[in-house]
């Protein structure tokens, strides 16, 4: 992992020595020749990254010649304490200097963290399958596609006040405790920063935009939390960039990034094309081919990794949806031509090609506007069936979809302290299911009762939310084993919805009594419950969707339980063409469904039809789940 960062050492000696035992993964030099030394550092390529450990003695002289330099990353000062007050004065004009240090157990944990944070900022690909046409289905992959188009909205739509400033001023203070000139610099911050600054800040300053981006590329919500204050003045004026640079161009640009990626990720790349691509953060490029090619260097000699050349083919005159813009002449960076593109933008693979000559592999894009329509499908289907939530609380809900549980639960939580407007009974509700999913049935229920006696106060205006809180504390009177209960909830929940009109809560509620009556035996109330469930979904959603193949499913396993074995196969079979024409191919619905088909199959004597969808169920599973995987 650490094969692009050197630790380059200039006049000291012992350090260098000690240096070279503990990060034996990096390459460390020793330099006592200035010459040497900023000949070296010159000749290093943009993409790989250097630390630079100085005596006190050399700052001045060093840093002036190669401070400026994109592969100088980190510069760590080794001094005695007393002369550490002497170079305070520095930190304004080099804000790539870490810290002074004159303990060398303090300077080698500042390294290693600098470390973790300084690997190239490579972007973790998401994909879309354009097939996939139900978006209330979303495997973890696509939901992250999702996820972080929908978080920027959130950012959007919170208070952008003072608090939110402080939350973020404190928890980079807490990252940079031991290090006293980036606490310095995010003082200054504090003091100085204005929102029309904020792409220089971006551009500018490693405690920013290596924290920010840490966030994004591991997908934490929780910090990235306490940066909603920065992203929301990054994004306005990367916005108001771009609207002003549309008006004077409605043409074709060609935009490049140059990055090395592994093995694997180039892999990904090639079977992904004719999908939807989207990035996990905000994506620098540049107008300039050579530019992105320099970023590559001249050759690769590592074999567990790839050059490749991104070239993003953007249009203005057509593009809608997604923000870019020129920030060179914000940027410390001017001739790197650099063009930023904001979180949510979505691309669409065409097509990857290999140079032989220059060992680079060209991967061409087209940005597209069809994330939007994917994300505003996903919002409209769940506004549907919730009747009410803002984007706000329709987030931690992607999160749970998502199976991201801890994390949509802190979210919720943050939300309850400062709910800012929120339905806090929305809050509670989401939060209940939250721990249904985790299987605590007793802090689920703790949640719905708190949601439903907010709810009740407000009867009528309410009927709809509190058919949905009833249906699950049904639904998790259920899982607990408590029947008679949790019919008691459904039969109380179809009393209000019936009144209230939503599809979708009535479908939900009759197919769930169903489930109940089969569980007690009675399997003619238990079939027509799982019909009028059926009929319901049939009328009202599209004509393919994975709620639909759900309905037929519980209706074949009814007829199973009562021996027709004719009506269950009809039934079984029409859920599997449903599965095969609203998922992907490589779905555990639609393995599910042949192995369901192949039982009837089985119990029909029918054992070579039979084998044939147990065969197609394990190439699907083969495919999906890891090997070992029960």
């Amino acid at each position: 992992m650490w094969k692009h960062i050197q630790l380059i050492v200039y006049r000291i000696i012992d350090i260098g020595e000690f240096l070279k035992n503990e990060f034996r993964d990096c390459v460390v030099l020793s330099f006592t020749d200035q010459k040497l030394c900023l000949d070296y550092v010159n000749s290093v390529h943009k993409a790989e990254t250097i630390f630079l450990v100085l005596s006190f003695m050399d700052v001045k002289e060093i840093l002036n010649i190669i401070h400026r330099l994109r592969q100088v990353d980190s510069v760590f000062i080794y001094s005695s304490e007393q002369q550490y007050k002497q170079y305070e004065d520095l930190l304004d004009k080099y804000s790539k200097i870490i810290d002074t240090f004159h303990q060398y157990t303090d300077l080698v944990h500042s390294i290693q963290e600098n470390i973790d944070l300084s690997f190239q900022q490579l972007q973790s690909f998401r994909f879309y399958e354009q097939h996939q046409k139900s978006t209330r289905d979303l495997c973890k992959e696509a939901g992250s596609f999702l996820w972080l188009r929908i978080f920027k909205d959130v950012v959007l739509n919170l208070p952008h006040d003072e608090k939110a400033k402080k939350e973020m001023i404190e928890t980079l203070r807490v990252c940079y405790r031991n290090n006293r000139c980036q606490l310095r610099l995010i003082e200054r911050f504090n003091r100085e920063y204005q929102s029309e600054h904020a792409i220089l800040w971006y551009t500018g300053q490693p405690f920013l935009y290596k924290q920010l981006n840490r966030a994004l590329r591991t997908e934490d919500i929780n910090f990235l939390y306490t940066f909603r204050y920065f992203i929301y003045d990054l994004t306005k004026q990367l916005e108001q960039e771009y609207q002003k640079q549309r008006e004077d161009c409605d043409f074709i640009i060609k935009l490049y990034r140059g990055v090395r990626l592994s093995i694997k990720e180039v892999n990904k790349l090639e079977t992904s094309v004719s999908k939807l691509l989207s990035t996990n953060g905000y994506v620098s490029t540049s107008l300039s081919k050579q530019v992105a090619l320099d970023f590559l260097g001249s050759s690769n000699d590592n074999k567990e990794e790839e050059n490749v050349l991104f070239e993003i083919e953007y249009d203005f005159g057509k593009i809608k949806s997604i923000i870019v813009a020129s920030t060179a002449h914000l940027s410390k960076h001017r001739n790197e031509e650099e063009f930023l593109f904001d979180l949510d933008a979505v691309f669409h693979l065409q097509s990857i090609t290999r140079d032989l000559s220059s060992n680079v592999i060209l991967v061409k894009m087209t940005a597209v506007d069809e994330g939007t329509k994917i994300t505003n499908e996903y919002i409209e289907e769940h506004r549907r069936f919730m009747s009410r939530g803002s984007v706000v609380i329709l987030f931690g809900y992607l999160l749970a979809d998502i199976g991201q549980y801890e994390k949509a639960q802190h979210y919720f939580d943050c939300l309850l302290e400062n709910p800012n407007g929120e339905d806090v009974s929305f809050i509670h509700y989401h939060l209940g299911v939250i721990k249904y999913y985790q299987g605590d049935y007793e802090a689920a229920l703790n949640y719905y009762q708190k949601s439903y006696d907010r709810l009740i106060e407000d009867i009528p205006s309410r009927k709809g939310a509190l058919s949905f809180v009833l249906n699950d504390i049904g639904s998790t009177f259920k899982a607990r084993g408590q029947y008679d209960i949790a019919l008691d909830f459904f039969l109380y929940a179809l009393k209000i919805s019936e009144t209230y009109s939503n599809y979708y809560i009535i479908a939900n509620i009759f197919g769930n009594m169903g489930n109940i009556y089969r569980i007690k035996g009675d399997y003619d109330r238990a079939l027509s419950c799982q019909m009028k469930c059926l009929h319901i979904r049939e009328k009202y959603q599209p004509s393919f969707h994975k709620d639909i193949a759900k309905a037929l499913n519980n209706i074949a396993v009814i007829y199973n339980d009562k021996d027709d074995l004719d009506n269950a196969l009809e039934y079984h079979q029409r859920s599997l063409k449903m599965n095969e024409q609203c998922l992907p191919a490589e779905h555990e619905n639609i393995a599910s469904s042949l192995i369901h088909v192949g039982n009837v199959l089985s119990n029909q004597g029918k054992f070579n039809d039979a084998l044939d969808h147990y065969i197609r169920a394990l190439q699907i599973r083969q495919i999906i789940f890891p090997n070992g995987h029960p």
